[in-house]
């Protein structure tokens, strides 16, 4: 379910379903793609009806990094409440986060909260580096759904309409 301001504007948030396999659903966040970076008082709860539209089953989030700001970073605090709602709410269900195109803010941020996280919850965390064409056999090796993400990888980076799964 998107949140009400995505139903208003479909590209505010960066929060797109792309595919399913072995029943693993996956989905993908871009913040440069998102229209709206600024944190409000609704960040926080909007940010959670699009993740708990995927804990109907098991699933995976690749957060893309490639072409964010300092405008698209998200607070520590929101860093940590949304940690707190994945350990809290999604335990059992998000298998995996993969962090593609890490940029230094990404890296710091992991860096500064590592000490404060359970070792089950680090390990769901990877971070994959390098060219397009590693990126992508990296993912594949989880599972991921290659089709959606080259169609994805060679869209502009502003904000936009990601494809929608066929």
């Amino acid at each position: 379910m998107a949140c009400p301001r995505c139903q208003i504007v479909p590209d505010a948030h960066s929060f797109n379903y792309f595919g399913t396999t072995n029943d693993v659903k996956y989905y993908y966040t871009s913040p440069a793609r998102a229209r709206d970076y600024r944190e409000t008082p609704e960040t926080l709860s909007y940010y959670k009806m699009h993740i708990n539209a995927a804990k109907q089953g098991k699933w995976i989030w690749i957060i893309d990094c490639e072409g964010m700001q300092i405008k698209h970073y998200s607070s520590m605090e929101i860093i940590k409440n949304m940690i707190k709602v994945l350990l809290d709410e999604h335990k059992g269900f998000l298998l995996k986060i993969c962090i593609i195109h890490p940029n230094t803010w990404i890296k710091t941020a992991l860096t500064m909260m590592k000490p404060f996280l359970k070792k089950e919850t680090v390990e769901k965390i990877q971070i994959i580096e390098g060219d397009k064409m590693e990126l992508l056999v990296g993912l594949e090796k989880l599972g991921v759904p290659i089709k959606w993400l080259i169609t994805v990888f060679s869209m502009p980076k502003e904000p936009s309409v990601l494809p929608v799964v066929l």
